[in-house]
């Protein structure tokens, strides 16, 4: 592999953490997509590795009334976010903690 260490170490630190919430939304029978810079990071980087630009979170799409289950089964914090409206016209989203 060519390029930069430290540029593949921090691809493969939030690969991790497209894993971990792939994991917990799989074990809470949450319907999710991956969204985001990362999303795009992936597809580009399907295509061509070389134009792939890296972002520093990964965000997800999730239903707004899967978002108490999923505070109970994680550490989060709760954050203003463009989140689709269900009922509530107010848009949040969640952050695991480390």
């Amino acid at each position: 592999m060519l390029g930069n260490p430290l540029f593949y170490a921090a691809v493969d630190e939030l690969l991790s953490v497209v894993d971990r919430f792939g994991e917990l939304m799989a074990a809470a029978r949450v319907r999710h997509e991956l969204v985001g810079g990362m999303a795009v990071f992936l597809h580009v980087r399907a295509v061509s590795e070389e134009n792939a630009r890296l972002t520093n979170d990964v965000d997800g799409a999730i239903r707004r009334s899967d978002l108490e289950r999923i505070k109970r089964l994680a550490p989060i914090t709760v954050s203003s976010s463009a989140m689709l409206p269900d009922e509530k016209p107010k848009a949040q989203s969640v952050s695991s903690c480390r």
